[in-house]
């Protein structure tokens, strides 16, 4: 930039350092904190009206992105009345609480004629959706889930439920699919695997045949052999485990490695894969079906809402702070305004953690009249419970303003 505005250096920026909320794509909030330096003649001009938000919902803001450090001094000011505008702040026993209240608030909202689109659910990271599908589909309330789809698409779920098809002891269609998944990721190369599924098309027969008859193959390896049986023999346990299908999926998670090698990744991006696992397995506990079979029913409902839904033109916005940026809504849901959620558990650097804090000032001014911030007290994940304190956030942002904040 500094290249091409050279040596006139005519050029002309917009930008708001508060709403700067992707460091993690490398956007450089230093463009528009150094401006000033890097162009000393430049004159700035700071747009402090917000034509969107209530006042109390204005008020909030400024509370909180006043607590960042390096940012451009300025004060918000709301153009519109406060009257008939509402902040709540609502605290739940759990998770599944905090879910139930928010979809019953919702279903108030619409009965008092707010339409359907003009309400939208914000959360930090994708596996909070589940919980918010559920109850929406069980209420009958049309929605849409904005970029990443559904929860149960998520890939680390799919690649768990393609390993819940193979120990299904009844034939699934997608079975042959799960076992090529399995062997390629637990080290059978791909050398091995072609000439396995060659073997299968050449005997007209499946995957799993071949898999069988491997002493027959030549396999280059003696260990690619006692590999391919080790994993056989790994699913015919599964077929035969004698428990509670959530304990099954406990048993294949940890027979995989799979939640031992997502924690030790140590990146936002697989600690969020390991909720997406542990809130699955709360939900399998919850609904306890009786066979896999049963489990797969209620997934597909979960992934297929009802033909009622997907006729309907509005509904419900669900998607996570990061994708509402720029958008508005008369009524937002900020859902998790806890410890370790928002802000996120990873983010404790000081300048990791005013982005979180940017990423709460987008949260909260995405509202014009009416805005929820929910948080729930408890947590489990794998059938651990976790105690969890509300969001620092919360506290920054009533500091000089406790009255706006009315609890439910």
């Amino acid at each position: 930039m500094k290249g091409i505005a050279a040596p006139q250096n005519n050029i002309f920026a917009v930008g708001d350092d508060a709403q700067g909320i992707y460091g993690f794509r490398a956007a450089d909030l230093d463009n528009i904190l150094n401006f000033r330096t890097d162009y000393p003649s430049s004159r700035q001009i700071l747009l402090q009206t917000n034509y969107r938000s209530a006042p109390p919902i204005i008020a909030l803001a400024n509370n909180l992105i006043r607590h960042n450090a390096r940012q451009v001094p300025k004060t918000i000011k709301a153009s519109r009345p406060a009257a008939g505008s509402m902040v709540r702040r609502y605290q739940a026993l759990d998770s599944f609480g905090e879910a139930e209240e928010v979809v019953k608030e919702i279903k108030e909202l619409i009965a008092r004629g707010i339409k359907h689109d003009e309400i939208a659910v914000l959360y930090r990271t994708h596996a909070q959706s589940a919980l918010l599908v559920e109850r929406l589909i069980e209420e009958a309330i049309p929605f849409s889930v904005k970029k990443s789809g559904n929860f149960f698409e998520r890939p680390e779920i799919q690649e768990i439920l393609a390993f819940l098809y193979l120990a299904n002891r009844e034939s699934h269609p997608l079975a042959e699919l799960a076992l090529e998944n399995l062997l390629r990721s637990q080290g059978v190369t791909r050398e091995n695997l072609s000439l396995l599924k060659f073997e299968a098309e050449r005997q007209k027969g499946r995957l799993w045949e071949a898999a069988i008859a491997v002493d027959r193959l030549p396999l280059s390896t003696l260990s690619q052999k006692g590999l391919v049986k080790h994993l056989l023999g790994m699913v015919n346990g599964w077929r035969h485990f004698d428990g509670p299908i959530c304990e099954l999926y406990l048993h294949v998670i940890e027979s995989v490695r799979l939640r031992g090698k997502l924690a030790k990744e140590k990146s936002e991006e697989a600690r969020q894969k390991l909720d997406s696992l542990g809130i699955f397995y709360e939900q399998i506990k919850r609904w306890n079906p009786e066979r896999l079979s049963e489990l797969f029913k209620i997934v597909d409902k979960q992934i297929s809402p009802p033909k009622e839904n997907a006729n309907k033109k509005q509904k419900v916005q669900l998607m996570t702070i990061h994708s509402s940026k720029g958008l508005e809504w008369d009524a937002v849901f900020v859902v998790g305004m806890e410890e370790g959620t928002l802000p996120y558990q990873l983010s404790i650097e000081d300048f990791e953690l005013a982005e979180e804090r940017r990423l709460c000032y987008v949260a909260i001014t995405r509202a014009r009249t009416y805005l929820c911030l929910s948080y729930a007290r408890t947590k489990s994940l794998f059938g651990e419970k976790q105690d969890r304190d509300p969001s620092r956030f919360l506290n920054e942002m009533s500091e000089k303003a406790p009255e706006i904040l009315l609890s439910r």
